[in-house]
C-alpha cells in the first residue's frame, strides 16, 4: 500500500552555518556586552548562570537554549559556584527568526551533539550542520509548549509517586530544571507551588483512603509517602482542620448512625 504526503509550504528559509564550538566555563566566565552581526544559540548541558538581553535577565539552566539576535547588545556569565558546559552555533538566516530569549528545548541535546561531531567531515561540513540546523527548527517550529510539557510531566511524575518520599528537589532533577526555575513553572501554570501541589494531592488521597477502604490511620499515612506518622497528622490536620484519627472517627459515627436508621425502618426522604 502506498502512502503519499504532500508538503504545503515551500520553505523559504535558509541557514548559512558560520561557527561552532563548546565549552566547560570557568566559574564567573562572562562575555560581552557587545553586539553580533549574526544569529548565535548556545545550549546549556550542564550547570548554570546570567543571560542579558533586551533589558532583561535570564537564569538559565540545562536543557534550555539562549539566543542571542543580530544586532542586539548582550551579556552572559557562568555561575560562581556551578558553571555552565554549552555548546553553542553561529548562523546567518535568509529571513529574521522570531525566536524566545531563552527557550526550554532538552530535546535539542542530541541535535547539538552532533553538532560537535562535525569534524569528521572533511567536505561535507556545512552540509551537514545545515542539516543540524533543520533539526532543531524542526523542533523549535513544530513542538508543543515546553512550559506546559514540563509541568504535565511533573503532574504524572507526582500522580504516579506520591506514595514513596518524593521530594520537588527529585522532580525537578527527573526534568533536568534548577529547582527554583521549576518551581516557579509550575506555580505560574498551576496556581500552587509543586510542594504545596504534592501536600494536597497526598493529603486528598489519603483522605479517600480513610473514607472509601477504612484503612488505619499508620497505613494510610505509608501508603501516601509519609513513614512519620506525626508529622502525616499535622499536614492532614492543616488540610482539613480535624487530625486523621477524628477524621476516621467522624466517618465510623456517620456510618454507625446510617446503620441504626436502617435498622430502626426510618427512612430520610430528599424535600
Amino acid at each position: 500500500m502506498q502512502n503519499l504526503g504532500y508538503v504545503q509550504d515551500e520553505a523559504r528559509l535558509q541557514f548559512r552555518p558560520l561557527y561552532y564550538g563548546h565549552e566547560n566555563c570557568m566559574p564567573g566566565h562572562s562575555y560581552g556586552p557587545d553586539m553580533r552581526a549574526n544569529y548565535l544559540i548556545h545550549y546549556v548541558v550542564s550547570g548554570c548562570g546570567v543571560f542579558q538581553t533586551g533589558g532583561k535577565e535570564y537564569n538559565v539552566n540545562p536543557g534550555e537554549l539562549f539566543v542571542i539576535a543580530p544586532g542586539e547588545e548582550s551579556y552572559y556569565r557562568a555561575d560562581d559556584k556551578n558553571p555552565w558546559t554549552y555548546i553553542w552555533i553561529g548562523f546567518a538566516s535568509s529571513e529574521v527568526l522570531h525566536l524566545d530569549d531563552v527557550i526550554p528545548c532538552p530535546g535539542a541535546s542530541e541535535i547539538f551533539n552532533g553538532i560537535q561531531r562535525c569534524e569528521r567531515f572533511k567536505n561535507g561540513r556545512t552540509a551537514y550542520l545545515k542539516a543540524r540546523l533543520w533539526d532543531l527548527f524542526v523542533i523549535l517550529i513544530d513542538s508543543e509548549n515546553y512550559t506546559t510539557k514540563y509541568i504535565d510531566e511533573a503532574l504524572k511524575i507526582i500522580h504516579s509517586s506520591y506514595m514513596r518520599e518524593l521530594t520537588v528537589n527529585e522532580i525537578a532533577q527527573e526534568l533536568n530544571l534548577n529547582r527554583t526555575y521549576f518551581s516557579v513553572l509550575f506555580k505560574e501554570k498551576v496556581g500552587v507551588t509543586p510542594k504545596e501541589y504534592l501536600t494536597n494531592y497526598r493529603m486528598d488521597t489519603a483522605a479517600s483512603l480513610l473514607k472509601m477502604h477504612h484503612k488505619s490511620v499508620s497505613t494510610v499515612a505509608r501508603s501516601v509517602g509519609y513513614p512519620d506518622l506525626f508529622t502525616f497528622s499535622r499536614m492532614f490536620k492543616k488540610r482539613f482542620g480535624v487530625s486523621p484519627t477524628k477524621y476516621l472517627q467522624s466517618l465510623q459515627g456517620r456510618k454507625r448512625d446510617f446503620e441504626e436508621i436502617h435498622l430502626n425502618g426510618i427512612y430520610l426522604k430528599e424535600e
